[in-house]
Order: C-alpha cells, then structure tokens, then sequence
C-alpha cells in the first residue's frame, strides 16, 4: 500500500521505486505513464501539478496499476492504449502489442507506392489490432485496405481503432485465415503487407516476461524456425498481386535469408531488406515483374 496522503511527485517516486524493486524496466517512465493514466492527464500535467495530492480512487487507481506492472504484465495492456506512427491506438489483453520497429515497415511500403497509382487497394495480413491497415489509411490517400486476422478479439479491436482514427471509410477488417483468405479468391492488390509469427518455438521461452506469460502465443509462435507462415502466404501471393505491385514483410532476423528466397522462387523481383532503428534485418520487400 502506498503511504496516504501524498501528492504526485511522492507518488512518482514510491512506485517508481516499488517498480524498481520488481524488476520492471524503465520503472520511471512506467510510474509515470500509469500515475497519468490514472489521473485521466498527461505525462507533463503530471509536473506541472506536482503538488496536487490526488484523491483516493486515483490513488486506489494507481496502486492497481503498479501491482500489475511489478507482476510484469505489459502497461500496454494496464492502461489500453498505444501509439502508432504517432496515432492512437487501443489495446486490450489477447492481442498483440504494436511494436516500433513495425513502424519501419510501414514507412519503407509507403514509399515505395505513394503516387504510384490513383486507387491503392492494400491488404493486411495477421493486422492484430489494425496498427498497419490504419496506418496506411491515414497517411495515403485515395486507399483502401483490407485487415484480415483469424483471432475474434483482434477484429473487433481493429474496427474499434480504424474508427478512432476516423478510417472506417476505407478501412475493412475480417476474421479469415491468412493463408485461407489468399486461396479463396481472386481479387488482386497493389500491395500485401504482413507482420506474421515469427518467433522460433523454441525461443518463446526465453522472452521477456511481459511477452512470453501475457501475449498471445498464437501472434508469437512462427513454428521450429519462425518461417511457417513466410512459407504458407508467399507461394499464394502471385495471385493476389498485380502486376508491380509489392509483398512486404515484417521479419526477425534469423529469417531474412529464407523470406528472401521464397519471394524469389515465386517470381518476385527487386526483392531488399532494411533495418529496424536498432540495426537489425525487419523488413523485406519483394515486387511483382509488371
């Protein structure tokens, strides 16, 4: 229980020690994000009112939060939001947690497409909570994107977060199967974008705490090498892309060799890799000969 009676700052500085004390990374700037998200205020309201003593549901807020945090449950999930290439974005347990260094990706697609067509049709695959498919709705114009997950509760989080961002209008999430939704039909896209499991199996348990005992397995899981859904999704794509149009996808490093050549072995050309802000292989981009 934290003392009674005290105002922000001590509050700040009793759960960032009891953080601390747990283990928890940056136990600081955690303390801080969670004592504002209890408060319903920002980061920097947090100082300029530092003297306000909070009343007790705030205070009763908080001690939640950091009991939380110090079993190592992700704040993503305690305070049910994150952002996203500078958007908004909600997140609930049982969904996988954007990540940063997915920004790289949607940043390297969107070069590659922006003016390239009047009409972009964009699919997203394993889209988890829409981060990727919204994204793009709101940076380009004139788009329409498609999300497909197979999880329920990624789906409906993904409609909630296109809404939020005011792209419901051209953004369409579903529940199918990746490797379903490529086989069933027809219809071709400009650009298939997706950041799919791929962890090896045998790596889960080595991940951090916050990953391997509170995210979905399922988003995790990419099989003994981490390239089984690589090898499912590639082989389809040619028939769901059109001419120079692009595959993109997210990668750990250990699979930049194998996702490289399966684009490859299945007619795509141009194919590059690019680093994440941590000079690590993330991305690959192949194209489709025109």
């Amino acid at each position: 229980m934290l003392p009674t009676r005290l105002n922000i700052r001590e509050l700040i500085r009793e759960g960032w020690a009891h953080l601390e004390k747990n283990g928890v990374p940056n136990a600081r700037k955690n303390a801080e994000w969670m004592l504002a998200s209890a408060l319903g205020c920002s980061t920097l309201e947090l100082y300029v009112d530092s003297q306000r003593i909070p009343d007790v549901g705030e205070v009763e807020r908080y001690q939640n939060y950091l009991k939380r945090r110090a079993s190592r449950e992700p704040l993503q999930y305690i305070t049910g939001d994150t952002a996203f290439m500078a958007l908004p974005f909600k997140v609930r347990a049982g969904v996988f947690i954007p990540r940063p260094d997915t920004e790289v990706l949607v940043e390297k697609i969107e070069k590659k497409i922006i003016g390239h067509a009047a009409h972009l049709r964009i699919l997203d695959l394993c889209c988890g909570t829409g981060a990727i498919a919204v994204s793009l709705a709101a940076r380009l114009r004139d788009t329409e994107v498609i999300g497909v997950d197979s999880s329920e509760a990624a789906v409906q989080l993904a409609i909630e977060n296109a809404s939020l961002n005011n792209v419901s209008h051209c953004v369409r999430i579903l529940r199918a199967d990746a490797r379903e939704f490529l086989g069933s039909g027809s219809e071709a896209f400009h650009v298939v974008v997706c950041n799919p499991p791929y962890v090896p199996t045998g790596d889960i348990s080595q991940l951090a705490p916050e990953i391997r005992n509170h995210e979905p397995v399922g988003a995790l899981d990419g099989g003994a090498d981490g390239t089984d859904l690589y090898r499912m999704i590639i082989p389809l794509l040619p028939g769901r892309i059109g001419p120079g149009g692009y595959a993109a996808f997210e990668i750990g490093p250990p699979q930049r060799e194998t996702v490289e050549t399966l684009l490859e072995g299945a007619g795509f050309v141009e194919i590059e890799s690019h680093w994440d802000y941590g000079g690590r292989d993330r991305v690959v981009i192949g194209q489709r000969p025109h």
